[in-house]
């Protein structure tokens, strides 16, 4: 019952779209209601918005835009609408939908003269959710990644040594990928490990070790292609075809509207007018925004801590990166790292999950007494 206050309050009374007014002075009863801007402006690009997700059905505004409710009191009123988060996440995709070269994140970062942080926040997050590709070298880790070449040669590889079970695996495994990613060891690590038991898991630095040298084997003989970053390519921004047509039509949506463009402002107005009175298109729209929203999906703080744990008994002694690309996987969901990072840090206080300092970053395993 707060939500939709909490939004009068956070995210539409600051931007204009609503205002408040004092019912009772004396109980300090008071509500919100819509302004002749709000009436204009502000449902025409509710509408224009609505119909972008209905007919986009796999993605949600939530993805697209982010959180658009401001905790109160946490940024001077000066600095309210720069720091939003649709802003941000809008002036991200015009950059990237008129960039065609090779971007990185503090490319991203001068363009718009923003907060380093906050910019790689955003872009982490569109990258788990996939509307864009994001790869970062964290400190530390390492820096290859390998994918499948366009076109392989005829006959098949030799195996690596005396590794032939593994060697064929990997290949297999970068083989299947039909939209020749770039995957690092750990990943092709973990999807071995997860696939086949008769790995060590207790050792993945070593499988990790074997992975890395099948890989330049294989790329030696011809059959898959690596990048590497390097002191002055930390990351790297990318869109496919199909992400860059979905951003491009995302940005020329907004780009008429901004610019006054009668047509566009009132196919906003008259989809607005349909989700009010038409019961079957409103309920597909919440329904979309219930499956889209982190809070209707959250889960009891027990079950995530479980669900935690049961990963690093299965896989003792990984980072907590590691670990988190397991989870969201296994989850089907897109935990942040920061609220990943908050479970792994209270595991930890409370003696279930034991840390040990390493080259590699903190690795973890369970504790002795965690049942």
């Amino acid at each position: 019952t707060r939500l939709p206050f909490g939004y009068c309050k956070n995210s539409l009374s600051p931007i204009g779209l609503v205002a408040r007014e004092i019912f009772d002075q004396d109980l300090k009863t008071y509500g919100y209601q819509i302004t002749r801007y709000g009436a204009t402006t502000g449902v025409e690009l509710a509408g224009l918005l609505l119909k972008w997700s209905y007919d986009h059905t796999g993605f949600s505004l939530y993805q697209m835009l982010g959180s658009t409710s401001s905790p109160e009191n946490s940024i001077r009123e000066d600095e309210e609408r720069k720091n939003r988060a649709p802003e941000m996440r809008y002036k991200i995709f015009l950059e990237l939908a008129t960039n065609h070269s090779r971007v990185r994140r503090n490319d991203i970062v001068t363009a718009l003269g923003g907060e380093s942080g906050v910019i790689q926040d955003h872009l982490r997050s569109l990258g788990e959710m996939g509307i864009i590709g994001y790869e970062r070298v964290e400190q530390g880790k390492p820096a290859s990644f390998y994918r499948i070449v366009e076109n392989t040669p005829e006959r098949k590889p030799t195996e690596f040594k005396h590794e032939l079970s593994l060697s064929h695996n990997v290949y297999s495994f970068l083989q299947s990928d039909q939209e020749r990613k770039f995957h690092s060891t750990e990943d092709i690590s973990q999807k071995l490990s997860s696939q086949f038991a008769n790995y060590d898991k207790s050792n993945s630095r070593m499988l990790r070790s074997r992975i890395a040298q099948i890989c330049k084997d294989l790329e030696r003989q011809g059959y898959v292609e690596h990048k590497k970053f390097n002191a002055e390519f930390r990351s790297e921004i990318t869109l496919s075809d199909e992400q860059r047509v979905r951003i491009v039509s995302f940005i020329e949506l907004l780009n008429r509207f901004l610019a006054g463009d009668e047509e566009v402002r009132k196919e906003g107005r008259d989809f607005a007018q349909r989700v009010i009175i038409d019961p079957t298109l409103f309920s597909t729209l919440m329904l979309k925004a219930k499956e889209a929203s982190p809070h209707s999906n959250q889960q009891s703080r027990e079950q995530i801590n479980f669900d935690i744990l049961d990963i690093f008994t299965e896989f003792p002694e990984i980072t907590a990166s590691e670990a988190h690309t397991e989870y969201n996987e296994r989850m089907g969901r897109h935990t942040s790292r920061d609220s990943f990072g908050f479970y792994v840090h209270n595991l930890t206080r409370q003696g279930l999950l034991l840390s040990q300092h390493s080259k590699h970053g903190n690795l973890y395993k369970v504790g002795p007494h965690t049942k």
